[in-house]
């Protein structure tokens, strides 16, 4: 009889990690959806239960620029980080952020029947603030 029931506590192991995502939704986020704010370095995704980090997939992109229309999606570089209670997601930017519109979405991976999918967008309004040249300091010749 044990053998009958295996087969489906298999299944049921696999499916688990598509159906801890496909129940999850977006809490909240840093910045927050449709927010104006200087260049972020980090962006916080908040979900109401657990994600399994091995299964999420997250994508940051630049959507739009001052002044180019019709401005193609640029994927923009990021490492992630899951807290250790499994509900927020921490991802960081390589580089910092221009003037622009901006897109994150956070997908499952898992292969569940209907993937969960999260989206953002943001506005960035400047970059970090440029650093101020320093001219050299004047030589001074003694004249004798």
């Amino acid at each position: 009889m044990r053998r009958q029931f295996m087969p489906f506590v298999l299944a049921a192991l696999i499916a688990l990690p598509g159906v801890a995502f496909a129940h999850a939704s977006l809490t909240g986020s840093t910045p927050a959806a449709n927010a104006t704010v200087a260049a972020p370095t980090r962006i916080v995704l908040r979900f109401n239960e657990r994600v399994i980090s091995a299964t999420v997939r997250t994508e940051v992109a630049m959507t739009g620029m001052p002044g180019m229309a019709d401005h193609a999606p640029m994927k923009l570089a990021h490492t992630s980080q899951m807290a250790r209670d499994g509900k927020s997601m921490t991802l960081l930017l390589k580089r910092a952020l221009v003037p622009g519109t901006y897109r994150v979405t956070a997908s499952n991976a898992a292969g569940a029947s209907a993937p969960a999918s999260v989206s953002i967008n943001w506005q960035a309004t400047s970059g970090p603030p440029m650093p101020t040249p320093v001219p050299p300091p004047p030589t001074s010749q003694v004249v004798q």
